[in-house]
């Protein structure tokens, strides 16, 4: 496979938490440094297929540039990323109230210092993509994007629930296409926006991938707007104001309408942005009739359609759990099991801003969070556990944590029916 030229470099936007994977993703080991998913040939992590996926369509490694927001994203960075030929020097950190879209502009801004004619591939660090197109679509935004205009890669989804969690853009359908004009931005539409525009044939969600020339984007953006802003925001925090950060960074939907003519090549390779654990299940080797998801050491009976995650020391035994993803891990010292009815995984989110909020669910013995008919069951090991429950389903669950006379640990989750108070 062709090398690219020397101008083309690949920015990856690795400052995020993923806090809708919590606990597998934590602020010690964010999403983008978790591992993927496992098989015989070993496990890689997101960022490293990130990177491996534009190594392998033509990207030199040299010119792979790593955005992270904080030293333990930098480090990990590193760890991962320098064994594959990515170099110290272009994996850099800046602050973290930047935001996606500007973090992509920091990005350009860095490119274009190394080559004046900079043409540059902004990518998340967190997708899984496959099929044999994703190469011709890079190719074609290249291209067009040395014809003068900024491209952004599109896909075609049906799952609703990743739906919702997307920006998607409305393009003009009537020419011929791979390549179209685009009209506008939604993001993260209603279910019933969502809906609507599923059934559309003019809209396609944005992977996050885009692709212009550095010295274009930032004579349409310039880095001194952005600064700018912040610089009120940092201001008004350090007199006390309470101010959202949101209200001062610069949103995807307004960056991109700040292009005169801002093009979308439509793709129709398999796309992920694994921002969920159902989407995570979606990608992973499932059991071929019960369709369960394994990674660690599990234990199923009788269970349909769900993902269990668990860490090495930790046992997890599961009974006749459906539809839902179980995931156990220690962060500092304490485990921490989230138990998530599949279509409420959007959700985990918000459960990660309930423990941030009220610090007292996370220090009790035995905290117990989301649950109305089940029971998190008192035992040796209570006072080390936080558990957290979403959704219909999950939240009949009964999970019981073990500590045995040799200090190994069980985890036991039960979806069958009983009588218990809620702890």
């Amino acid at each position: 496979m062709s090398t690219y030229e020397k101008d083309v470099y690949l920015a990856i936007i690795a400052g995020g938490q993923g806090t809708r994977l919590f606990p597998l993703s934590h602020p010690d080991c964010p999403k983008q440094f978790c591992v993927l998913r496992e098989d015989g040939s070993g496990s890689v992590t997101f960022i490293q297929d990130t990177a491996k996926r534009f190594m392998n369509v033509g990207v030199r490694p040299q010119n792979v540039v790593v955005i992270t927001t904080n030293d333990r994203q930098e480090e990990l960075a590193k760890e991962q990323l320098v064994p594959l030929g990515v170099i110290e020097p272009n994996i850099i950190q800046i602050s973290a109230d930047y935001g996606y879209a500007s973090s992509m502009l920091k990005a350009t801004e860095f490119c274009s210092h190394l080559n004046s004619e900079a043409i540059v591939i902004n990518t998340p660090s967190d997708q899984y993509i496959e099929g044999d197109n994703f190469e011709n679509a890079i190719v074609a935004a290249i291209n067009n994007v040395r014809s003068g205009h900024p491209t952004i890669v599109g896909v075609k989804i049906n799952d609703l629930n990743t739906f919702t969690g997307c920006g998607h853009a409305r393009y003009d359908n009537t020419t011929s296409g791979p390549i179209y004009k685009i009209d506008g931005f939604v993001e993260k539409p209603s279910k019933e926006k969502a809906i609507s525009m599923m059934r559309a044939d003019n809209t396609a969600c944005n992977t996050g991938i885009n692709v212009w020339r550095a010295k274009d984007v930032l004579s349409t953006a310039p880095m001194t707007e952005v600064e700018a802003r912040l610089a009120v925001y940092r201001e008004r925090c350090k007199q006390g104001d309470q101010v959202k950060i949101e209200n001062f960074q610069i949103g995807t939907a307004e960056l991109m309408g700040k292009f005169p003519e801002l093009h979308l090549v439509v793709c129709n390779f398999k796309w992920f942005d694994c921002g969920t654990l159902k989407s995570f299940y979606t990608i992973q080797k499932k059991t071929p009739h019960h369709k369960n998801a394994s990674i660690g050491e599990v234990y199923r009976t009788g269970c349909l359609n769900s993902l269990f995650i668990t860490q090495p020391g930790i046992k997890l035994f599961a009974t006749d759990i459906q539809d839902c993803a179980v995931v156990v891990n220690v962060i500092n010292g304490k485990i921490y099991i989230v138990d998530v009815d599949m279509e409420y995984s959007q959700q985990v989110r918000e459960l990660v801003e309930k423990y941030s909020s009220n610090k007292e669910l996370l220090l009790k013995h035995f905290s117990l969070y989301g649950a109305y008919n089940n029971s998190l069951v008192e035992t040796n090991l209570s006072p080390e556990v936080c558990c957290g429950f979403i959704g219909p389903r999950a939240s009949k669950h009964q999970v019981v944590p073990i500590k045995l006379p040799d200090n190994q640990i069980i985890i036991q989750v039960s979806g069958q029916s009983f009588e218990a108070k809620t702890a």
